[in-house]
């Protein structure tokens, strides 16, 4: 009996595909385990992307809600249809958590089948594995359940169906990008139109038959048409047009200490070094990196760990090519036309930005992947040569020691529980895995559920981000939802954020009072921390450009008249966190 079951146990993890398969599945569950064990642990963007969805539970929530219809605007119509189709038998909050485990999964074994096709070797398929599955960098772009999280596995779908030749699939799949990810669509349309060509006898051929190209005609169009008609149907006075380069220029939230920090735009030369590479290091876990280091008491510099990761790379590149001309090989071209894609759409998207969105979005998913590919590629080519087994073991003791340091990260993240602490700009706990912990103000959002349905709150703009997803009630204005990209929503949102920090910061009750009742706002949640002569001197109040322009309304006898709110008139208390009903600062 003991050796049927081992018998048995053999033939269903003999194939790679499934041992790939369970690995993917036990590092998703447990990077994702904190979200789906707790409420109250979301991916940030799901303060974007995801709450105005609880309206396909009750029409009757955010109504007339200009956060909800801006936030409403930004999806797709994929995503749309996918989470208000299962509104009926699951939350989407609930979806969002879940939606990531299956992704990781997609993306693992398919990277590893297109590795091993590519290759003809297992060995390269789990290197390019675990450099994917085990990367901070990877696992944050999977988390939430929005449209992003979409963006790698389609891609990785496109490229293994393009490369084996099953044009057909790939050419469908591009609908499903133009559904889901816009970005990935345009990738892989131009990467599709270039493979058509192919040199022959000194002659630029077309390669694919009439009815395949009469089936990718049609799914462009049909791409493209999706892209246009939901850019022109989903249009909303109220939010304007998208703004042009010369008005992204002149506005500060752009730059450094802004809103979103888009420009000046990097070089493309920096993005390609930052993207290929990331496979092994990459600025996001540079940082975490070095805490485990340090806690398993070796004292490196980041600057080394970033120097060491591209030299290792470089290394490993150089390897391929020298490999591949030796043996007159050459990489898939369709792997060419995707760099190649990428980079021109990089640029067009320099020009033209934000028309078609951020230039580096068109390299931040595609150059990885080549990354892996070139990694995986080059060292599966050295240990199959046997050649100087020394630097083999090198190359290889390198590549394991960044796994287990991914690895190891992973643990840490998810086993820590520091306390948490305020800090400007920031009202929660980052798990750096792409989960935010708002844990800490559980009992506030529970309070504020209870009050009535049609309540608006005001609030200092990063602790509003989560109200609305954790309690269903409108806010005047948060951070998250606090983006320059369309004219007229921006405009709105400075004159917003200015009247709500003028009242926050103000000494003069009645004048609260007076901002609360034009703006129709019931309730003020105040963290005295927010109010405190430490967080104001600090100078990092809010983005620019409100930082300077708050600052300059604060007067030198500086007493906020919400630090003065009677004990009985706070409705609720906690954690240097109370909230008053506008009525409080009435006179009476």
């Amino acid at each position: 009996m003991k050796q049927k079951t081992t018998n048995i146990f053999k033939k269903i993890l003999k194939p790679p595909e499934t041992i790939v398969t369970l690995a993917s599945l036990a590092i998703s569950v447990l990077t994702q385990y904190p979200a789906i064990t707790n409420k109250y642990i979301v991916n940030d963007d799901t303060n974007q992307h995801i709450w105005w969805m609880q309206q396909y539970l009750d029409n009757t929530l955010f109504k007339n809600d200009l956060l909800a219809l801006y936030a409403k605007q930004l999806q797709p119509w994929g995503l749309q249809i996918l989470y208000k189709t299962t509104s009926t038998i699951i939350n989407p909050l609930i979806l969002s958590k879940i939606i990531p485990i299956f992704l990781i999964i997609i993306s693992s074994l398919f990277l590893f089948k297109l590795i091993k096709f590519i290759t003809n070797s297992n060995t390269a398929g789990y290197i390019g594995f675990l450099l994917f599955a085990t990367n901070i960098n990877f696992i944050q772009a999977h988390s939430g359940g929005h449209a992003r999280t979409f963006a790698y596995p389609l891609l990785i779908l496109f490229l293994y169906f393009l490369i084996k030749k099953e044009s057909k699939k790939s050419y469908i799949l591009l609908l499903l990008q133009s559904l889901f990810y816009p970005i990935t669509f345009l990738i892989s349309a131009a990467t599709s139109i270039l493979n058509l060509f192919r040199i022959k006898q000194k002659r630029i051929k077309i390669i694919e038959s009439p009815k395949k190209l009469l089936l990718l005609l049609l799914c462009l169009i049909f791409g493209l048409c999706i892209l246009i008609s939901h850019q022109k149907l989903t249009y909303n006075q109220k939010i304007g047009h998208l703004i042009n380069k010369k008005e992204m220029i002149k506005n500060p939230a752009f730059y450094k200490h802004g809103r979103t920090e888009k420009l000046p735009t990097p070089s493309l030369i920096k993005e390609i070094d930052i993207n290929l590479k990331s496979a092994i290091i990459n600025k996001h876990n540079i940082e975490h990196h070095t805490k485990t280091l340090k806690s398993l008491k070796v004292q490196l510099p980041s600057s080394f760990i970033n120097i060491f990761g591209s030299c290792i790379f470089l290394i490993l590149l150089a390897l391929l090519l020298t490999s591949k001309i030796k043996n007159k090989k050459h990489l898939p071209l369709e792997l060419i036309y995707l760099f190649i894609s990428s980079i021109l759409l990089y640029e067009i998207a320099s020009v033209v930005q934000p028309k078609i969105l951020w230039p580096n979005r068109y390299v931040c998913y595609s150059l990885p992947i080549l990354g892996i590919i070139i990694i995986s590629s080059a060292l599966t080519s050295q240990i199959q040569k046997n050649q100087k087994k020394s630097k083999i073991y090198l190359y290889a003791t390198s590549i394991i020691i960044f796994i287990s340091i991914n690895l190891i990260t992973i643990l840490k993240i998810n086993i820590s529980n520091k306390p948490y602490k305020l800090i400007p700009d920031q009202f929660h706990k980052d798990l750096n895995i792409g989960l935010t912990d708002y844990s800490h103000n559980k009992d506030l959002f529970q309070f504020l559920r209870t009050l009535p349905k049609d309540a608006i709150i005001a609030s200092h703009p990063t602790l509003s981000d989560a109200i609305p997803l954790f309690t269903q009630k409108r806010v005047f204005i948060n951070h998250e939802l606090s983006q320059p990209f369309y004219e007229k929503y921006w405009e709105t949102i400075q004159k917003r954020t200015l009247a709500l920090f003028k009242a926050y910061y103000s000494n003069n009750p009645d004048y609260i009072y007076d901002f609360c009742q034009k703006n129709n706002i019931d309730y003020l949640v105040i963290h005295e921390e927010t109010l405190s002569k430490k967080y104001i001197h600090s100078r990092k109040i809010y983005f620019e450009p409100f930082n300077q322009q708050i600052e300059s309304f604060i007067h030198n006898n500086y007493q906020p008249a919400l630090m003065n709110i009677k004990q009985q008139n706070k409705v609720y208390e906690k954690n240097n966190i109370f909230v008053i009903h506008k009525n409080a600062l009435q006179k009476k």
